[in-house]
């Protein structure tokens, strides 16, 4: 059971370039589910893992570093894609501050070791969509900008052909 355990816990932290550690103490487990089924929607997913297993599967992958701070009970959060750890990141703090028996200790975000402290900054960062949501609005008012002063100028080249044709008429009589 224990190889088995820490092949799972290994594999998972080969295939993500994102990971987050926290550890936890006498928390629900229906707590802890609440936590995992917000972070499944953002296609991340967290494992309960015990110290000594999590330290043989960090060693495994080379992240020795990340185990100092693991304690009897540490969750390992995996994220699948850069898109959505700043959302993953929030999450985890809005636990933490929910939750005083939480704390994040340390993550590894595509070859950056993060402190809790850099977790933390991280979740301040605006989501993918909130970016999106900013860029649409800057070409919606650029488009508006543009539509306006091409108008302007349309109409200002009818007036002075009117006035040109007008002009033009009074001279020919």
């Amino acid at each position: 059971y224990r190889h088995k355990m820490v092949d799972e816990i290994t594999s998972e932290i080969k295939k993500s370039s994102i990971f987050f550690i926290a550890k936890f103490k006498k928390l629900p487990v229906s707590e802890i589910e609440l936590l995992r089924r917000g972070l499944r929607k953002k296609s991340a997913s967290m494992l309960v893992v015990k110290k000594s297993l999590g330290k043989i599967a960090l060693k495994n992958c080379g992240y020795e570093q990340f185990s100092e701070g693991l304690m009897d009970t540490s969750a390992i959060t995996f994220i699948p894609d850069i898109a959505v750890v700043t959302e993953c990141a929030k999450q985890l703090l809005k636990f933490k501050k929910d939750h005083e028996n939480f704390e994040i200790l340390c993550g590894l975000c595509e070859d950056t070791v993060l402190d809790a402290k850099g977790i933390s900054e991280l979740a301040l960062l605006p989501t993918k969509e909130e970016l999106l949501a900013k860029v649409m609005a800057g070409r919606k008012s650029s488009l508006t900008n543009c539509v306006t002063v091409s108008k302007e100028i349309i109409g200002k080249f009818v007036r002075t052909v009117d006035a040109y044709a007008k002009k033009k008429e009074g001279q020919d009589k």
